[in-house]
């Protein structure tokens, strides 16, 4: 699987052999050990998502629309339109809330480039989808200050799915999926590692880690999208003019504004 969130505030107020203790206490080290012997074969396997639908490019002859790297070295994330016509953004390598933030910025960025064929309606669609992106970026960093760095892992990490209620789907975020051969390994070994991961978060983290480390190996293996329908949630306030001039800006300062929330995302909670 990916590299994941490493830097709890925790972190920052232990001594330096605190960091090794949580890094092994994260779903990471248990997964990379037992998976290391399929890792051979898993490198020549073809990258699957469970069911691909809607999460690959528009059409074969489609490549990726672009690539990103974080500071030039390995964190990337790659962009590419479905056949829904909704964004595709796949990161991978991610190993801090730095990064974290770097991703979500870029999917920000590619999100309010301008399209000459989208309408007004489209456009305060997207910036839905913006609003609900900034407020998954604070809560993964409230997790990672607080302590809860396995919580935050888990939410990043989920397979994101952003619609409309009119069954519009404006944006799919996910990291990159391992192969078969590796999550089928997985599956099998996980009734013994994922207790003894759960177990060794608990001890370390305490149990709302601890509980969220079980999703993490569920969703390791299973790789099923976390559906948001944005309309239950949001609320356009600002006219049509302030939201084109805020998502123009790319600073997206006034976001919180044009866009309210109604109702708390239930899957942020």
């Amino acid at each position: 699987m990916q590299r994941l969130l490493t830097q709890p505030a925790v972190r920052r107020a232990l001594p330096l052999a605190s960091d090794y203790a949580l890094r092994a206490a994260s779903p990471t080290a248990e997964l990379h050990a037992a998976l290391a012997i399929t890792s051979s074969l898993g490198a020549a396997t073809k990258r699957s998502f469970g069911s691909e639908r809607h999460w690959t490019p528009r059409s074969s002859e489609e490549s990726v629309l672009a690539t990103e790297r974080y500071n030039g070295g390995a964190p990337l994330i790659e962009f590419w339109e479905n056949d829904l016509g909704a964004l595709v953004a796949q990161h991978d390598e991610l190993e801090d809330i730095d990064c974290c933030r770097w991703a979500i910025k870029r999917v920000c960025e590619r999100l309010c480039q301008p399209e000459p064929k989208c309408t007004p309606e489209q456009k305060c669609k997207k910036l839905m989808a913006l609003r609900f992106l900034l407020d998954l970026e604070d809560r993964i960093e409230e997790l990672s200050n607080e302590g809860y760095g396995t919580c935050a892992i888990d939410i990043f990490e989920r397979p994101w799915v952003l619609t409309c209620a009119d069954n519009t789907e404006i944006l799919r975020l996910r990291p990159r999926p391992d192969g078969l051969i590796k999550r089928a390994a997985f599956a099998a070994l996980s009734p013994v590692i994922a207790p003894m991961g759960a177990l060794a978060t608990y001890v370390k983290s305490g149990s709302a880690n601890s509980v969220a480390a079980f999703k993490w190996y569920f969703r390791a293996i299973a790789e099923l999208p976390t559906k948001v329908e944005l309309d239950n949630s949001y609320r356009v306030e600002g006219s049509y003019s302030d939201l084109e001039a805020c998502a123009a800006s790319l600073t997206f300062h006034d976001l919180r504004r044009l866009i309210s929330v109604q109702r708390e995302v239930p899957q942020l909670i």
